[in-house]
């Protein structure tokens, strides 16, 4: 990832170089579409083809829905959408389990199908440019975007490469005006896009990598049963910081790399780990993944305007449907099904008690705050354990049902979690009602200087591995 990383630092700023230095928009827009598949190839140039398939694929299913007046024919080439791109990613997220699963029947017939499993690659980012493929058809069926007169405009919208590969989810609606208007250099913009790529930068490298990841594997590789209760939790809270600072490290980037280049891309998070309750949680952790679910998922299922007990039943469907979203298997069915049922709890408590002012009274917020962090980071072990198995030993340790129990954590590493994620969490607090850019405007020049000057040498001198992100691959 290093080499990768380097040629990625590179060439963005050559882009942003050539980028102000050419003086027709339109061929500033060529640039980027260029560089984002250039960028894009270098995971793997084969990647291409399937980029550039889903994105042939809805412009003209798209232009067929405007050109047509027969609303038969307008749902059938929306259908065409879904269903071909939902089985191409279907295909890459399930087809590895539908062959092992066809290959246990087969083999009593001695027919087998060939296939390397660690030859078995997903394209990096296919989760989120079809989702983005989709919502543009959707969108251009329902009347709320005319599909634009340029290909090239839409081909920029799915392979934006500061976005491209980890989210966040952008909208055409909210990207195409931005490409009819010619950007020209904002110094300020710029400053601060700069600024906002080097944080996630930070976040990624010096504390997600370097200071949480050591501590995380310590935990999760362990599959002796017996860890101590302390470590089980430690390793599963240092996981839930280490999944947001990767996460929003990667979408931090993005968003400042789109805002040096004048595109403004909306955030994808408002401080998850302080949510008070479940309902606030979804809608502050993957923001843009949520608000998809809901506007092309769960509204057209009737959203809340149905019977309770059908609300609830999209509120699983959508739940369930974001835990595959990330991964096919059981682990993230079963987390997908967790929240569902902690969110129709949550709203059957709220609805039960519509009228007790003690629900909306500040007495309950802090121990609220505090139960919904304590089972989210029970749930988030889900994310990182191999198997159900794996997760009910770690369960167990964390409710103290072990017996022989015994540390994995070395001290140096209590150290540096007890000096990083509790900032982790307080910052969240803190920013759970604040702009985050308000609050940073606030500070003195010189204090200023003082964290960029830090997070740059932090960022020098980070050992970390230089692990991928960890929503590469979802």
């Amino acid at each position: 990832m290093l080499f990768n990383s380097l040629v990625f630092i590179t060439v963005l700023f050559v882009v942003i170089l050539l980028y102000y230095n050419i003086k027709s928009w339109k061929l500033r827009k060529y640039l980027l579409l260029g560089s984002s598949y250039f960028l894009y190839a270098l995971s793997n140039p084969i990647f291409v083809l399937f980029l550039f398939f889903s994105t042939v694929l809805d412009w003209f299913l798209a232009t067929w829905i405007s050109r047509t007046d027969s609303l038969t024919m307008k749902r059938f080439y929306v259908f065409c959408s879904v269903l071909v791109n939902i089985g191409l990613l279907l295909y890459f997220k399930a087809g590895l389990i539908l062959i092992n699963f066809l290959n246990s029947y087969f083999v009593d017939f001695n027919l087998i199908i060939p296939y390397q499993p660690n030859n078995y690659l997903i394209p990096i980012g296919i989760s989120f440019y079809t989702f983005q493929t989709i919502s543009f058809t959707v969108d251009v069926f329902r009347g709320e975007i005319k599909k634009p007169k340029s290909f090239f405009d839409y081909a920029l919208y799915v392979s934006f490469f500061p976005q491209l590969v980890a989210g966040p989810i952008v909208r055409a609606g909210d990207f195409f005006p931005q490409c009819r208007k010619e950007k020209k250099f904002n110094i300020q913009k710029f400053y601060w896009g700069l600024f906002l790529f080097i944080t996630g930068l930070f976040q990624k490298v010096v504390i997600s990598d370097t200071i949480l990841s050591p501590t995380v594997g310590l935990v999760f590789t362990n599959t002796t049963p017996g860890i101590h209760w302390i470590d089980a939790w430690i390793g599963s809270t240092a996981f839930a910081a280490q999944l947001f600072l990767d996460f929003s490290g990667y979408s931090t980037c993005a968003i400042g790399i789109a805002l040096m280049l004048g595109f403004s891309i909306k955030d994808n998070f408002r401080s998850p780990l302080a949510a008070i309750g479940f309902n606030d949680f979804w809608k502050r952790w993957h923001i843009s993944l949520y608000t998809w679910f809901k506007d092309y998922v769960f509204i057209p299922l009737g959203g809340s305007r149905v019977s309770i007990p059908r609300v609830y039943l999209n509120i699983l469907i959508l739940t369930v449907l974001s835990g595959l979203w990330h991964r096919f298997s059981l682990t993230f069915l079963v987390w997908g099904l967790i929240h569902g049922v902690l969110i129709i709890l949550e709203s059957s408590l709220v609805r039960l008690f519509r009228k007790n002012r003690i629900l909306n009274s500040s007495f309950l917020k802090i121990p609220y705050r505090i139960l919904t962090s304590l089972i989210l980071i029970l749930t988030i072990v889900l994310f990182r354990v191999v198997d159900l198995n794996q997760a009910f030993l770690l369960f167990k340790a964390m409710l103290g049902f072990t017996s022989n129990a015994y540390s994995v954590i070395p001290s140096f590493f209590l150290v540096s979690f007890f000096s990083v994620v509790p900032i982790v969490i307080a910052s969240h607090w803190y920013f759970y009602n604040r702009d985050f850019a308000t609050e940073i405007a606030k500070l003195p020049k010189s204090i200023l200087v003082c964290v960029i000057t830090f997070m740059l040498c932090s960022l020098i001198l980070a050992q970390g591995k230089g692990n991928d992100f960890i929503y590469f691959q979802f």
